[in-house]
């Protein structure tokens, strides 16, 4: 496809992970716990009912979360009633991070089912170049998956480092990303819209 480009569109649905015990503790205005993978709390729990039911009716072939504890439990909740395959992928964190310096918390991989995650490792950015690199990475690599009805869950900022859309705990919102594959437009710009679920 040399000297060639080709349009390209990929949807997802996107999930800003169930309430954690730092946004429990941001809302209440109370001092942060200091914890960097931290959990879900009560109320984020009692959160994973509803999510659960709305992507239950979509009944998405592939679920994609970051590695953060927080995003993991969201995912594995979604997972097993819709029985899909989770994959794990470090462009999807707020920050820089790989296999090496943010693993899997051991404990829970215990309680998923092995087969239920699959471990995609990527090449660390530097900061600076970080959100736009990893988020490339991330859609060219959905584009050439073979599933189309595709969850993403992830983080606030994630989201608004991509998309410039705010989002809350727990919040589904739908996305159509464009933009040229070939030789010609490694560097194309990616026009991103808000669409109605898909649903």
């Amino acid at each position: 496809m040399n000297g060639q480009t080709k349009a390209c569109e990929v949807r997802f649905a996107f999930v800003r992970h169930a309430m954690s015990v730092d946004n429990e503790a941001w809302l209440l205005g109370l001092p942060w716990p200091g914890i960097a993978d931290a959990p879900l709390c009560g109320r984020g729990r009692q959160m994973l009912p509803g999510i659960v039911a709305i992507l239950a009716e979509w009944r998405p072939e592939l679920i994609v979360t970051s590695p953060l504890r927080r995003c993991i439990d969201t995912a594995i909740a979604v997972a097993r009633t819709t029985a899909t395959q989770v994959e794990v992928d470090y462009d999807l964190t707020e920050t820089p991070h790989n296999e090496g310096d943010l693993p899997l918390p051991p404990d829970l991989l215990a309680k998923a089912q092995p087969s239920l995650i699959i471990r995609r490792q990527n090449a660390i950015c530097f900061p600076e170049a970080f959100a736009e690199a990893s988020t490339a990475r991330l859609i060219r690599s959905l584009a050439s998956r073979s599933e189309r009805r595709i969850c993403l869950v992830g983080h606030r900022g994630w989201l608004m480092s991509f998309a410039g859309l705010d989002i809350e705990n727990g919040e589904l919102i739908c996305l159509k990303v464009e933009f040229e594959i070939g030789d010609l437009a490694k560097n194309s710009p990616m026009t991103i819209t808000r669409i109605p679920r898909m649903w």
